[in-house]
């Protein structure tokens, strides 16, 4: 597995971030059950998702350990 360095990858969380912001605000009419977040990398779209779709049954994957380790944090 890809070694990624999740505080690297933080340095630009709000640039990274926003795509799934705005994203997620065009999903009014949707009301999931379940997610699924392919290559959630620190959990920033996972908590997007989580935020605006609290019901739903999330569930972050990613190749990388450290970034996974980094997401349950959240």
């Amino acid at each position: 597995m890809p070694n990624w360095n999740p505080i690297q990858y933080e340095k630009f969380l709000k640039d990274r971030t926003q795509p799934a912001i705005d994203l997620a605000n065009r999903l009014e009419e949707f009301a999931p059950n379940s997610i699924l977040d392919l290559g959630c990398g620190p959990g920033n779209s996972t908590k997007v998702l989580k935020d605006k779709f609290p019901t739903a049954k999330i569930i972050g994957a990613d190749n990388s350990d450290e970034m996974l380790e980094k997401a349950k944090g959240l």
